[in-house]
């Protein structure tokens, strides 16, 4: 072990652990010569990460506890480990202690509060940042180290998004950030209710407005009523804009300051809209029938009128195009529309499952119901090559791995897709559910599922691997719109030529050597791409074709 000047650093305490054995850990210390043996009890020909923590010892006069200190690799794979392969570790020093207390707005302690804490430094005229996690303990309070570089940054503390609507203003680190107490004051979130009105007083409908904040851009759609409401936020300047039905530009715009903890009403007066064809609109629900607020979806017709709208607080949304836009024959071709419910990003982030489905024109009434949960936490995969043994590295970070589960009515539905690779891992969100499946993908390997292994608790393992076999290929199954199996359908290549044709169950193995994108063709269907096992669409397998 080394510091970072590359000198020798004795007497220190490193804590091996295996990352899939839990409970099973070593200490070791280094001696004057900074050099540690690896206890005889490690198993180094095992496949497992071992992971290195520094464990600070107490000062024998005084009892305390040493500064931690930061090592670098945190990990390694066990089988690198042994007598004609020494590891080097490098470890930072820390400066310090930062210590933070979190206050409720009557002055009492808030424990449980999950803090944001960004470094960045600028090299070679690029920002880069770090965030850590922190959260309070029962006192209110939490102590985060500081290392040797992190005194060069600049630094952010912010607060999480809470359910209770409590708010605290990010503070602001100077060059050199050095240990010092942090107070960090919360105070009850603002809102806003916006009123859309006509020239003569009267609720307008199918209008999207968007408040502009010091941080954030948030989106909504009025209700019926001509109600939208926006929770909190923070003080500081706003700019709300309201978009017309079907888009095309801007309506006036309203701006104002808002103090902190302030509810305030605002009434905005529009213009006259011109008559508006509807085109499509729904509902969308969460698993328990109720309505998903402000999500974000994408609505397309025809390929070529595309928009993203917002759901109202009854969960609706709508789009609509101005009659006088499109000509008889373009209305005539507008059979179907394509609706899509994204992840939402940002500081207000929820993650839904992307559900993509072909609706009728003019059907008012369609519920979209929202399939799955927020992430409970993170694992690694780690892709090795099922031949070799190998980890599997790709440079270019194009290995993806999606997890997904069973929705109602047996169709399966994507939850959420990670990519990475360049170092053999990729970092997924998994989520808390008794049959969660994944599915990994990478160039040059066929598309592997399998399910998420869970532990008691019904969380996952911290490292999961999966087994790539090499070449190009899946094992699909083709269905309907009403869920039945479509036999004789056929994939073909860019050249026409028939690649596979599914059996009487629907099913196919389609397999290669060149990764490429295939037309899926059947009498009475509308044609639908295959793109190889490199899409997130078809992670579980199942190609779905419309009419």
């Amino acid at each position: 072990m080394r510091s970072l000047g590359g000198q020798p650093l004795p007497d220190v305490r490193i804590r091996l652990t295996l990352a899939e054995q839990a409970g099973r850990t070593w200490l070791t210390v280094t001696g004057p010569d900074g050099l540690a043996a690896v206890p005889d009890e490690v198993p180094v020909d095992v496949d497992d990460l071992l992971l290195f923590e520094h464990e600070p010892g107490p000062d024998p006069v005084t009892g305390i506890a040493a500064l931690p200190m930061r090592l670098l690799p945190m990990a390694c794979a066990a089988r690198e480990l042994g007598p004609e392969a020494p590891h080097e570790l490098t470890a930072e020093r820390a400066l310090g202690v930062l210590p933070v207390k979190v206050l409720k707005p009557t002055g009492e302690p808030l424990p449980e509060a999950r803090l944001w804490l960004c470094l960045s430094s600028t090299v070679g005229g690029e920002v880069q940042q770090e965030f850590r996690q922190l959260e309070t303990d029962e006192r209110g309070e939490v102590a985060e180290p500081l290392y040797e570089s992190d005194a060069v940054l600049d630094g952010t503390l912010s607060l999480r998004r809470r359910e209770d609507g409590l708010l605290a203003d990010p503070l602001q680190f100077q060059v050199p950030i050095v240990p010092q107490q942090l107070v960090l004051r919360c105070y009850q979130a603002g809102a806003l209710l916006v009123e859309a009105v006509g020239p003569n007083g009267e609720p307008v409908t199918g209008v999207e407005l968007f408040l502009n904040g010091p941080q954030f851009v948030m989106a909504r759609a009025v209700d019926s009523g001509g109600l939208a409401r926006f929770e909190n936020l923070a003080a500081g300047d706003y700019v709300l804009r309201a978009s017309p039905p079907g888009g095309g530009g801007n309506l006036p715009t309203s701006k104002f300051h808002l103090q902190h903890s302030e509810r305030r009403t605002l009434e905005l007066t529009l213009p006259a809209t011109p008559d508006s064809l509807f085109v499509v609109g729904g509902r969308l629900i969460d698993e328990e029938g109720k309505p998903v607020i402000a999500a974000r979806l994408g609505v397309s017709v025809a390929g070529g009128l595309t928009r993203w709208v917002h759901t109202s607080e009854e969960g609706r949304f709508s789009f609509q195009v101005p009659a006088g836009s499109m000509d008889p024959k373009e209305l005539d071709s507008l059979s179907r529309a394509f609706v899509s419910v994204r992840p939402r990003a940002g500081v207000f982030a929820s993650r839904f499952s992307p559900r993509l489905v072909h609706v009728p024109i003019g059907t008012r009434d369609l519920e979209f119901r929202r399939l799955g949960t927020p992430p409970a936490g993170e694992t690694v995969v780690e892709l090795l090559d099922a031949h070799t043994g190998a980890r599997v590295v790709d440079p270019e970070g194009e290995a993806m791995v999606t997890l997904y589960r069973p929705a109602p009515g047996g169709e399966r539905i994507v939850n959420w897709a990670s990519y990475g690779g360049d170092d053999g891992l990729v970092a997924v969100e998994y989520y808390r559910h008794p049959d969660v499946w994944l599915t990994a993908s990478l160039p040059g390997y066929k598309m592997t599922r399998q399910p998420l292994t869970l532990t008691a608790d019904g969380g996952a393992k911290t490292l999961v691997r999966v087994q790539l076999e090499r070449g190009f290929g899946d094992d699909l199954v083709v269905r309907g719109p009403d869920r039945n199996p479509v036999s004789g359908a056929e994939f073909l290549d860019s050249q026409g030529n028939v690649v596979g044709i599914t059996d009487l169950d629907g099913r196919v193995s389609i397999r290669g050597r060149d990764p490429q994108t295939l037309t899926v063709h059947a009498p009475g269907f509308a044609p639908e791409e295959w793109y190889g096992g490199q899409c997130s669409l078809h992670s579980d397998g199942t190609i779905w074709l419309n009419r």
